[in-house]
């Protein structure tokens, strides 16, 4: 046997060196426009960029949760417990196994939490030691139309966070003003009309609608307490039972007069509108004649159109005709009553969403297999690649611009680790014409249009992956990719965009990283929503 002596301080020095290196710099996953301000999400950090001036004026990052801070520090004490203790082992014991501390979770104060916070101690000895916590990942962004408020989901601990916006020109910055955990991880966000109710559409099918802004309320729980209280009544009797045990475990019961419930009621106000048999994908609401509408999608090929607030429950139609999965959906601005859908399938669907018919499916299969042969080599492996082609639609952005007094509906379609967009005329005959193709630096992540004050131009932005191969989801790029912007902007030119890159500073203090293992599963997922019968291409 080779014995080998472990120091707290060798261990620590590995721990650190492993970390460091499996650590990389985040591309922006969530991007949203307003005005000329950029909200861009980079891992659990949100960075206020000024779009005019190309600059980062402020970085919101998401605080720990508390069962993190928890983790962290049973794992920090009971790893030092562990090398405490190696010299007082016996040479043939097994190893000292690292285990949770039983202390209570939710009894960490604030300055606890202000003190896990902080990646690296400031004093030399134990510096270092929770180098490697991470803060939730921000999934899901959007904001109110004038940008005073941001929503953010935080995957991690299935929260839903809203944000504000305050201070002026050079100052503004983010501040957290709600937190509010939910069921299940929401999937899907959208705004009602008048901005003052979010609609969350969660993994588990279920849509719930809950306040903007969010008023702490202890009464609500209270009440939900004493309800769960009731008297406990065994259901066994002298009748039913025969042994002398559980004679005694009858007594035993009886002695109890009150159980708990072990449901509690939620301490916001939420209200369950619509259910789902299967995980939702997306969702949207829409106004028509004074009507308003909830419009979900979902992993079983369904969009389901219900009536609006408080109306839910009411079923109007089923928009019926996709074979794989839908992954999102479009509602152009300027054609309310038309609906655009994407996912699994070859085509691109557009709906008459009031009626559920089906008014055209354009291809997009052969623009995807263009791309693809890029990045193929050998016309054998491009044969191949044909054949066994599967992608997913990840984005549909409508686009509108004046042009020589007629406005163009120009809709663009991202599909998941490819890096281009494919721009469509939504024509006055309901059907989508292909217009070109726009080649980006890497696999395109998010998009979003703003409208630039003072003037009617449109920019379109796109969030670009600097860290993969473009074309990969899985494989890390071999070359020098600080060169690559992780942000690429389009301005429109008749029915045709002009891409040029968004050049901004980086400050070192802003970069926020991640481990190599979770940059792919925090940026791709679409793809898993394909069932297991249809085995798509590795890429």
């Amino acid at each position: 046997m080779i014995g080998c002596i472990i120091t707290k301080q060798s261990f620590s020095v590995k721990l650190k060196l492993v970390t460091e290196l499996s650590l990389t710099e985040m591309p922006y996953q969530a991007i949203k426009a307003i005005g000329n301000l950029l909200f861009a999400a980079r891992g659990s950090s949100i960075d206020l960029i000024d779009i005019k001036n190309a600059t980062i004026l402020s970085t919101w990052t998401c605080p720990l949760t508390h069962s993190q801070n928890h983790h962290t520090a049973s794992e920090v004490e009971s790893g030092e417990r562990s090398f405490n203790s190696l010299g007082e082992k016996n040479e043939n014991s097994p190893p000292v196994k690292k285990r949770k501390l039983s202390s209570e979770k939710n009894n960490l104060s604030d300055k606890n939490l202000k003190e896990a916070e902080v990646l690296e101690p400031t004093d030399g000895k134990n510096k270092g030691d929770v180098y490697h916590v991470e803060s939730p990942t921000v999934s899901i962004l959007t904001s109110t139309l004038s940008g005073k408020h941001i929503i953010i989901v935080t995957g991690e601990d299935k929260s839903i966070r809203v944000l504000e916006k305050v201070g002026e020109d050079q100052s503004q910055k983010l501040i957290q003003l709600s937190q509010r955990v939910m069921p299940k991880r929401p999937c899907a966000l959208a705004l009602s009309d008048d901005e003052m109710t979010i609609v969350s559409a969660d993994k588990f099918g279920d849509v719930y609608s809950l306040p903007v802004l969010h008023v702490p309320s202890t009464q609500s729980v209270l009440q939900d307490s004493e309800q769960n209280l009731k008297t406990f009544k065994p259901a066994a009797n002298e009748f039913t039972i025969h042994s002398e045990r559980n004679k005694r475990a009858l007594e035993s019961q009886r002695k109890q007069k009150i159980q708990s419930s072990k449901k509690h009621g939620s301490s916001f106000d939420q209200k369950l509108l619509l259910g789902h048999v299967s995980m939702l994908t997306d969702v949207k609401l829409a106004t028509v004649c004074g009507r308003s509408y909830v419009i979900t999608s979902d992993r079983d090929e369904h969009i389901r159109v219900s009536r609006g607030i408080p109306q839910t429950h009411v079923i109007e139609n089923f928009c019926l005709g996709h074979s794989e999965f839908v992954s999102k959906l479009c509602i152009p601005s300027t054609r309310p009553t038309y609906l655009i859908s994407g996912g699994g399938d070859d085509e691109i669907f557009l709906w008459d969403w009031r009626r559920g018919d089906l008014l055209s499916k354009t291809n997009l299969r052969e623009h995807v297999s263009n791309v693809r042969r890029k990045f193929s080599s050998g016309e054998g492996q491009s044969e191949t690649l044909d054949s066994r082609l599967k992608f997913a639609v990840s984005g549909i952005l409508h686009l509108n611009e004046v042009v020589n007094n007629q406005s163009p509906d120009l809709i663009i379609i991202s599909c998941e680790g490819l890096p281009a967009l494919f721009t469509f005329i939504f024509s006055p005959e309901n059907t989508l014409q292909y217009s070109e193709t726009l080649w980006t630096a890497g696999n395109v992540l998010d998009m979003s249009v703003t409208l630039h004050q003072g003037t009617r131009s449109r920019t379109l932005l796109v969030s670009i992956d600097d860290c993969h191969e473009p074309g990969s989801t899985s494989e890390f790029r071999k070359d020098d990719f600080s060169n690559v912007m992780p942000l690429h902007q389009f301005t429109v030119h008749g029915r045709n965009l002009k891409g040029s890159p968004f050049e901004i500073q980086m400050p070192k203090d802003v970069k926020a990283h991640i481990e190599f293992g979770k940059v792919s599963d925090l940026l791709y997922g679409i793809e898993n929503l394909r069932k297991w019968g249809d085995i798509p291409q590795n890429t």
